[in-house]
């Protein structure tokens, strides 16, 4: 939020502002920059706290960004340099044994495999085990797997829809229960396993006996609307009711039994693209939705899109594999679960961005640098959460881990739009102060500004070290003060007279994680009409 006011006379004695001029600063304050991303609107149009560009920062829940985490490699080695994950997940029975468990395509050789956790809270051992050795399997890169457990059995769909469900209980090899319905989508409902995808009936939901998740009756399934030019692309449990994504129309199926299982409609003209990319965040569905958007949906008959502001990054992405979008929902320690998707660029064949939407601010930011071909929220060990991803190079990968990506820099920056202030006429720029928390004397972050557009701006590196003073010690006329985790720098702001400024934050070093509190911008009114003749 940006807030106004006049400076004191003594404090800008302090910063050597001659008296003169004294009386016309005024002070802007930027403490709240949680917006998020917004570059649909014009720059000149979006809110003081939204950025029209960003990359690789988080929101704090006090209002001030940071440079987000690294991931670590939680295998040694690769798979193999043409492995690709399409599946990847979390396996927990109620013994307390934990797994987790992918599925990999290579040509000829693709594999299950588990991965064991250590003794008492240790993490996964980061070794796989190959457990498809009497499987015969066959897969492409962007057959996405689907994983539910039932009844303390993982039961994994995967492939085209030609392919019948693969089972692993925790010990010896997966095995494929050929007497089941082919699927794609798997779910455990209602003590019911439920299966769809099939290739031969896209619109067909085929359910087991009631406790029994691998038998199945001829007769009992669920036709969710037939030739209807859609196909269901999505099946999920929440809110006591299994619901059913079709590509334009989204359905619950109610009920505990076969005797009294009822299908209702709930939405019509939008719908899902991918089952992977449905998450559930405080009882509320979260989606890509066909038409390349990103949806909030609350389990009745509302529907609500919230990437408005961010369709110049979509507008950016490769559209043909949204069907292939992959999400999660992730708390990463704020106490909020935020909504993680991974996408492709234009013109990308892989996953390489991935978009976060935070619940909390209800606001955007983008990663880059993270090659997510298959995830799953798993433990770390003693019950603490991470994010799990394999890429497309037999790699495992956690995060949030340390401050590098597997040792390589991270490229974060934080752009605002274009300010015009409260201030009618053309304004004097005078100063510009970054709040920043003290890291290493190493560090350091560039802080750049921008006046009417300019196609360059003036850059000035600023350390993150601390001045090492408390208030009552510090050296006033160095013209950086801090307590014993805040450093304010100042940088003044030359040929400063005009109608708009831009300012931007950045870091592109590894392990130099920087978090700014915000900004405190200084102007002052010229009395003259702005523009160019």
């Amino acid at each position: 939020m940006m807030r106004r006011g006049l400076l004191s006379l003594a404090f800008l004695l302090i910063l050597g502002v001659p008296a003169s001029a004294q009386e016309n600063w005024q002070a802007y304050d930027f403490f709240n920059l949680t917006g998020g991303l917004n570059d649909t609107f014009d720059p000149t149009a979006i809110a003081p706290n939204e950025a029209s560009a960003l990359q690789n920062v988080v929101f704090s829940t006090s209002g001030g960004i940071a440079k987000r985490a690294g991931y670590g490699r939680l295998t040694a080695s690769s798979l193999g340099s043409s492995v690709v994950f399409t599946g990847l997940g979390f396996y927990s029975q109620a013994d307390g044994d934990r797994f987790l468990v992918a599925l990999t395509s290579n040509g000829a050789t693709d594999q299950v495999y588990k991965m064991d956790y250590g003794s008492g809270t240790s993490g996964p051992d980061g070794t796989w085990d190959d457990v498809s050795a009497s499987l015969s399997l066959s897969f492409a890169d962007d057959e996405l797997a689907d994983f539910a457990t039932a009844q303390d059995t993982l039961y994994i769909a995967y492939g085209d829809g030609t392919r019948s469900l693969l089972k692993y209980t925790g010990s010896g090899d997966a095995t494929e229960l050929t007497s089941l319905p082919d699927a794609t989508m798997v779910e455990f409902h209602k003590r019911i396993l439920w299966l769809a995808g099939r290739s031969d009936a896209r619109s067909r939901i085929d359910f087991s006996n009631l406790d029994d998740a691998e038998t199945f009756t001829a007769t009992d399934f669920i036709l969710v609307e037939t030739d209807d030019n859609q196909v269901i692309t999505g099946l999920k449990s929440a809110l006591n009711c299994l619901y059913v994504f079709k590509t334009n129309s989204i359905w619950r199926i109610c009920g505990a039994d076969r005797d009294n299982l009822t299908l209702e409609q709930m939405v019509t003209g939008i719908g899902a693209a991918s089952n992977q990319a449905i998450a559930t965040i405080n009882n509320q569905f979260l989606f890509v939705t066909s038409q390349g958007d990103v949806a909030v949906y609350d389990g009745g008959i509302t529907v609500q899109i919230v990437s408005s502001k961010i369709e110049g990054t979509l507008g950016s992405l490769n559209y043909q594999r949204f069907t292939k979008a992959i999400a999660v929902a992730f708390d990463d320690g704020t106490g909020d679960e935020d909504y993680y998707v991974s996408l492709s660029s234009g013109g990308s064949g892989t996953h390489d961005t991935v978009l976060v939407f935070d619940s909390f601010h209800r606001a955007w930011t983008r990663f880059s640098g993270l090659n997510v071909a298959a995830m799953a929220v798993y433990e770390i060990g003693s019950r603490q959460r991470g994010i799990a991803f394999g890429d497309y190079g037999g790699l495992l990968y956690r995060y949030p881990y340390l401050n590098s990506d597997d040792g390589s820099a991270i490229d974060s920056y934080y752009q605002s739009g274009h300010l015009r202030l409260d201030i009618p006429t053309q304004k004097t720029f005078r100063m510009l102060q970054a709040i920043l928390q003290q890291e290493s004397s190493t560090y350091t972050v560039s802080l750049e500004y921008r006046l009417d557009f300019a196609g360059a701006g003036t850059v000035t590196a600023l350390s993150l070290a601390g001045s090492g003073a408390l208030w009552d010690t510090a050296v006033w006329d160095s013209a950086v003060w801090a307590d014993v985790s805040t450093s304010i720098r100042p940088v003044s702001i030359v040929g400063g007279t005009a109608d708009f400024l831009q300012w931007r934050i950045s870091n592109d070093g590894a392990s130099q994680p920087y978090l700014l509190r915000g900004i405190r911008l200084w102007a002052s009114p010229t009395g003259r009409v702005g523009g160019s003749n």
